[in-house]
């Protein structure tokens, strides 16, 4: 139950502060509010996230949180991580001075007011503003702060879960499109831009310039031109080939690195 709310917390607020939808947004928010404070509220007082009729609503959740929480000012409530610990604690990679919060920080009196205006459009009262003018930017930082909670954190890990899939499908259709373009060429004209001694002309022209030719996926000539590299191994180039117009993005070198790092890993786990 507590990984299924904090999965609904997250997409609902990658999709409000990242995708910045606009059409439905009011529903989004709210379950984005009340799928994170139940699980925030389970997992601080067990029991008291549900009333006679199942879960509570986002408003009353905050209820219980403004009257358990510890108070921080005026419309902020501190939700202590563990109770019996300290406020702050040492950074535990001896950063000298660096302190963490034990503590999530509910912005009640901003979220309230986000409920106010979304229930508001979601149920069709006026509100004399415009739909995609109801959320400000206070509201939805406030949403995003809940994910501090143990019993969330999870907005980052389903943004690197879609990275992962989205950078190599991204490279699939990059290389589809080079793929397309190649077949646009005639045979003649491809045998001469293959002829082409590309390592010679790209070569670096002072010490301090990376450019690289390298073996390009698509057309496999050396002709990919790559004037940066990955930011994990160094290996892979960053760059397009000038044969067929394939481009490898940063992402996609980055992604390649760490597939041949991993692959190493397996074979020498040494």
């Amino acid at each position: 139950m507590q990984r299924g709310r904090a999965r609904q917390y997250a997409l609902c607020t990658i999709a409000v502060g990242y995708d910045r939808v606009s059409d439905g947004v009011e529903g989004v928010f709210d379950q984005a509010v009340t799928n994170g404070l139940a699980a925030i509220v389970a997992h601080a007082w067990p029991g008291r996230e549900r009333g006679r009729r199942g879960v509570l609503s986002a408003s009353d959740l905050l209820t219980v949180i403004e009257e358990h929480g510890e108070a921080a000012e005026p419309g902020v409530v501190h939700v202590l991580h563990d109770p019996a610990g300290p406020k702050y604690e040492s950074a535990p990679w001896g950063v000298l001075n660096e302190r963490i919060a034990n503590f999530t920080t509910v912005r009640a009196t901003a979220l309230r007011g986000a409920l106010r205006a979304t229930q508001a459009i979601r149920h069709a009262r006026d509100t004399g503003e415009r739909p995609d003018t109801a959320l400000t930017a206070e509201q939805v930082r406030a949403l995003e702060e809940l994910d501090t909670h143990p019993a969330l954190g999870s907005v980052m890990e389903e943004l690197r879960d879609r990275q992962e899939v989205a950078v190599p499908a991204a490279d699939r259709a990059e290389q589809e499109r080079a793929t397309d373009y190649l077949h646009l060429l005639d045979d003649q004209e491809i045998e001469r831009r293959a002829a082409l001694d590309y390592t010679a002309r790209y070569r670096p022209f002072h010490k301090d310039d990376e450019t690289t030719v390298e073996d390009c996926p698509v057309c496999g000539n050396v002709s990919l031109v790559a004037e940066h590299r990955d930011g994990l191994l160094g290996a892979v180039g960053v760059g397009q080939c000038v044969v067929c117009s394939y481009r490898r993005t940063a992402e996609a070198a980055n992604d390649q690195a760490l597939t041949q790092q991993i692959q190493r890993a397996v074979k020498h786990p040494d």
